[in-house]
């Protein structure tokens, strides 16, 4: 069973308008540079060229480093599921749905509003398994009823019980990571058919403004050496965390992911990501994100 829906892609900003960001980027990642706080990806940004301070942790990325490096990441690639005859293509244009991930609450039928516990997260893996129009499941819930440090192998577990379909890993620190790659190659059969099959999606939240953490960086290098897809998405907010036009997010965010991707490329060329953003406006009377 291969599921391949199919493409589809909104083209919202001219191309001058895409040139304008690309070279603001260029600006910012040079001039400016990107705080890394994690040590080993430090170290493949000084040994790649790219300008590196040690005492304060900033990057300054020259334009070429930039692209030759970003180029090194695939345009496409098959993921899969529990059930390797079930894979999505990334890439090609085309568009696959998801349900949420990581909602800690759950809306009961009767109408009450309370934490997620582990039978919500195998019921809606499967309600997800089930549903022909949802391409991959996520986390449904984060169930309560286990520990909080052991809730992402609890949940890949109970994904894969219930459900054919793509799922997330947890890159959470090395350590983490590691054990996640670990469950997987036991899935797989071994760590070089889980390298030829991409099976965990890690995700990477730069810390706006201008930063890639250390926990999330050490595991995205542990992904890299297995061959699995990580998804750079910053959450960046408009008017506290980026700047308050659309534009400035835009190039701010852009530089963010793009300085993440390099962290994969540098580590393992060829390793697949994911462009991504969950970034938005902050509310100007409250402080909390508009998400």
């Amino acid at each position: 069973m291969i599921n391949e829906p199919t493409g589809g892609q909104l083209e919202i900003l001219t191309h001058a308008q895409l040139e304008s960001i690309h070279a603001a980027t260029i600006d910012v990642l040079w001039k400016l540079g990107v705080k890394v706080w994690e040590k080993n990806a430090l170290k493949l940004f000084k040994d790649a060229g790219a300008s590196v301070d040690e005492r304060t942790m900033m990057v300054r990325i020259p334009e070429e480093l930039l692209k030759e490096t970003v180029e090194k990441a695939p345009s496409q690639f098959y993921y899969y599921g529990r059930d390797p005859k079930y894979r999505l293509m990334m890439g090609q244009k085309k568009v696959h749905f998801s349900i949420v991930g990581q909602p800690v609450f759950v809306h009961d039928l009767d109408g009450k509003i309370r934490r997620g516990v582990v039978k919500d997260t195998e019921d809606i893996a499967r309600i997800g398994d089930s549903c022909r129009n949802i391409h991959h499941v996520s986390v449904g819930t984060v169930p309560s009823d286990v520990p909080d440090d052991m809730h992402a192998y609890h949940v890949m577990l109970i994904n894969w019980k219930n459900s054919v379909k793509t799922t997330d890993g947890y890159n959470y620190g090395a350590q983490m990571a590691a054990e996640t790659v670990e469950m997987a190659s036991i899935l797989r059969g071994g760590d070089e058919e889980l390298r030829k099959m991409p099976t965990l999606l890690g995700y990477v939240n730069p810390v706006s403004p201008m930063q890639l953490s250390r926990e999330l960086i050490e595991g995205a290098l542990v992904y890299a050496k297995y061959n699995q897809p990580v998804l750079y998405a910053p959450e960046a907010l408009a008017g506290g965390t980026a700047p308050v036009t659309i534009a400035g997010l835009l190039v701010q965010q852009n530089a963010e992911v793009l300085a993440g991707i390099m962290v994969s490329q540098l580590a393992n060329p060829g390793t697949p990501v994911f462009y991504g953003t969950v970034s938005a406006a902050m509310d100007m009377r409250t402080g909390a994100a508009a998400l």
